[in-house]
């Protein structure tokens, strides 16, 4: 049965990311990290990382948070950019962040690189150029033109008090030099609509020709689960929305939150996991197949009757479930679990497979534990002794859980 094996207190906390390889205190070998960022109505927010993770899973040592910026606000998003995908020594990393959201003050946002080369050497590039009203929730790194170097992909979102909510497929391409210089990359704008979550899928395009399709999960521009093709060599080639055809895969189970790609039943063919978020008892965990030869993708309900937790004078806004994440599996022809955070829903969960039988989407949940504050983005990593720990931000709270999964709920 699952267990909570650490505990550490952390204001605000809103979003995990584990950091494979991180450098840690002078002579220590490199371990995992936790990269924390924070929401607050007011000012900055720090996102900070905790080094040395699996030493404090241990009890060897305590948690030190220690900050690596504080520059940007309401982080949703934050990664290690891909090795090799920008200009620097093999012994640094970057961490890419966007963010920004709808709360006043924080509702032009930005993609930003963090260039770490020594636990308190951090410099700073802001990539993106500022759009009124626009914020970031995701970015996927891609070479869309063609060129060698990967670009970043971006779905950004535009919610007024008065006047239409927009979302927004964008690219901002790599220069052939000073990518970290502070400058600005070049901004491209492909497509009205994408604006939360957002995968290049391997699976959906028709024909295979192209570059890969985007599979977007659209909240606030319209409540849309869609797929943008485009027909030119490079997503570069459809520029301004010339060559993109979008097909909706889903306009009935929206607003859409989070969407992934994996093989869910066991057939080899990557699936859609989804979630949609809203504020009544009708939030739901999806899939969505697609078998080899069939002409459109079939939609699963796993489980469904999601709500935000009961909060006195809570305002508008808040929904349930949050991101959920297929967990690796351990054995062939064994299906992935799915970890499954409740957002204003105060829980986490796991569903596990109830058959092994290809086609069948029967799950069992088994929760965590519930509670009456709103869960962040969960992280998971496999630790040394190749156990299952996740991480969940308990944001109202104001504390971090690692909890061990065992391999069969």
């Amino acid at each position: 049965m699952a267990a909570r094996i650490a505990s550490f207190p952390f204001k605000n906390a809103a979003v995990s990311t584990v950091l494979p390889r991180w450098p840690g205190p002078a002579g220590a070998a490199l371990q995992a990290a936790l990269l924390i960022t924070t929401y607050a109505a007011f000012g900055k927010e720090p996102v900070s990382i905790v080094a040395n993770i699996e030493d404090v899973l241990a009890g060897k040592i305590a948690a030190a948070p220690v900050t690596l910026e504080s520059m940007t606000g309401w982080t949703n998003y934050a990664e290690l950019v891909p090795e090799g995908a920008l200009p620097v020594s093999a012994s640094s990393r970057i961490v890419a962040t966007a963010g920004g959201f709808l709360v006043p003050g924080h509702q032009t946002g930005s993609i930003d690189l963090f260039h770490v080369t020594a636990p308190n050497n951090v410099s700073h590039a802001k990539i993106s150029t500022d759009k009124e009203g626009f914020f970031y929730h995701k970015i996927v790194w891609h070479d869309c033109d063609g060129d060698g170097r990967l670009d970043v992909m971006a779905a950004r979102a535009k919610v007024p008090n008065v006047g239409e909510k927009q979302g927004e497929l964008i690219w901002l391409e790599q220069p052939a030099a000073g990518a970290l210089n502070g400058t600005p990359w070049k901004e491209h704008v492909l497509s009205a609509g994408p604006d939360v979550d957002f995968v290049l899928s391997a699976h959906a395009e028709s024909d295979g020709s192209g570059p890969p399709p985007v599979v977007a999960a659209q909240y606030f521009s319209a409540p849309l689960l869609a797929i943008y093709r485009c027909a030119g060599a490079t997503w570069a080639a459809c520029d301004g929305g010339k060559g993109i055809s979008v097909e909706t895969l889903d306009e009935d189970f929206g607003p859409f939150f989070a969407v992934q790609e994996s093989d869910l039943d066991g057939d080899g063919i990557p699936d859609l996991l989804v979630t949609n978020s809203r504020p009544n008892a009708t939030g739901a965990l999806l899939a969505y197949s697609k078998p080899t030869g069939a002409s459109g993708y079939t939609r699963h309900v796993l489980a469904s009757g999601y709500a935000p937790a009961p909060k006195p004078l809570a305002g508008p806004g808040r929904g349930a479930p949050g991101k959920p994440f297929a967990l690796p599996t351990y054995s062939p022809g064994e299906k992935p679990r799915v970890l499954l955070s409740g957002d204003d829903g105060g829980f986490v969960s796991v569903l596990t497979p109830t058959s092994k039988a290809v086609g069948e989407w029967s799950y069992q949940q088994t929760y965590l534990f519930n509670s009456t504050g709103t869960i962040g983005q969960l992280s998971w990593m496999i630790n040394a002794s190749s156990a299952l720990i996740a991480f969940v931000p308990l944001f109202s709270e104001g504390r971090i859980e690692a909890w061990a999964l065992p391999r069969i709920m």
